[in-house]
Order: structure tokens, then C-alpha cells, then sequence
């Protein structure tokens, strides 16, 4: 599997995570995807997720705090096959991996530094 931005090859999904930095930029193009940075809160970002083809605005991804990791929410009566569903749920899940990973990582440094 290659990495949709700069086309490293990884072994699989989860390798992407350490490869975040493609994964940071304000524009992430995956398939006939874009997803476009709107506005990072404190401890989340929101992204605007539009068809690479049509530029249509189809909906957006952000954090649901119930499900604990990013969610889509379509907007209209959008229609998407398996490539699309997939592209949504590879970002997804990444970006969910990333924040918790970035979550984990800095209560490990703060530990660290106040010496427990």
C-alpha cells in the first residue's frame, strides 16, 4: 500500500500513522476526495470533504465526542460507491489513530517531565 499523498510504500494502514506528516497538510487529496482543513479547535481539527471532479461540497469529517474518534457527515442525499466509502474510512481512521497517538504521546512527555 502506498501513502495517497507522497506514494510511500508502507506495509499496511496502520504504518501510515508514522507517517502523519502527509497527514497534517491543509489539503488531502484521496481518490476523488478532498479534504480541506476548515478550522483546528484546541484538541480537534474539522475538515471540508469535497469531490476531487465536480468540487462539490459533499459533507465534512470532525470529531463526535460520543464515538470518541472522527466521524463524516454527509450533507444533502449523497450517493458514494465502495472506492469513496473506503477513501472516507481510511481518512477517518487514520486521522482518529493520529490524534489518539498524539493524545498518548503527550501525556507520556508530560510524565516524563513532571519525573512520575
Amino acid at each position: 500500500m502506498k501513502c495517497p499523498m507522497c506514494g510511500v510504500e508502507v506495509e499496511k494502514l496502520e504504518d501510515l500513522i508514522d507517517h502523519a506528516v502527509c497527514f497534517d497538510l491543509d489539503e488531502v487529496n484521496m481518490g476523488h476526495l478532498t479534504f480541506k482543513t476548515e478550522r483546528p479547535k484546541p484538541k480537534t481539527k474539522v475538515w471540508s470533504v469535497w469531490n476531487f471532479t465536480t468540487r462539490e461540497l459533499i459533507g465534512r469529517v470532525s470529531w463526535g465526542g460520543s464515538w470518541r474518534k472522527y466521524v463524516f457527515f454527509p450533507y444533502n442525499d449523497m450517493m458514494f460507491d465502495e472506492g469513496c466509502m473506503r477513501h472516507l474510512a481510511d481518512f477517518i481512521e487514520l486521522q482518529t489513530k493520529i490524534h489518539k497517538k498524539r493524545k498518548d504521546d503527550g501525556r507520556i512527555r508530560d510524565k516524563a517531565a513532571s519525573g512520575r
